[in-house]
C-alpha cells in the first residue's frame, strides 16, 4: 500500500503528527490531498509545556515529518 492510500484509508480515524518544530498534533483526520496537507478535526496541540485546543486545522504538508495512525 502506498502512503497516501494508506491516509486516505485513514480518513475519520485518530492520527498523531509531529511537526518540524517539534510539536505534536493530535486529532481525527477529515482530509488529505496529493501534497500530504492534513485537515484535522477535533485537533490539539502538545508543545514542550503546554497542550492547547484548536478544533478544526489545516497541517501543511511542508511542515510535517511524521503521521502515525492510532
Amino acid at each position: 500500500m502506498l502512503p497516501m492510500e494508506g491516509l486516505e484509508k485513514a480518513i475519520g480515524s485518530k492520527i498523531t503528527v509531529t511537526l518540524k518544530d517539534g510539536t505534536i498534533i493530535t486529532g481525527k483526520l477529515a482530509g488529505v490531498d496529493q501534497n500530504i496537507n492534513l485537515v484535522l478535526d477535533e485537533g490539539s496541540a502538545t508543545g514542550k509545556e503546554t497542550t492547547k485546543n484548536l478544533g478544526r486545522i489545516l497541517l501543511r504538508g511542508n511542515s510535517i515529518i511524521a503521521i502515525s495512525i492510532d
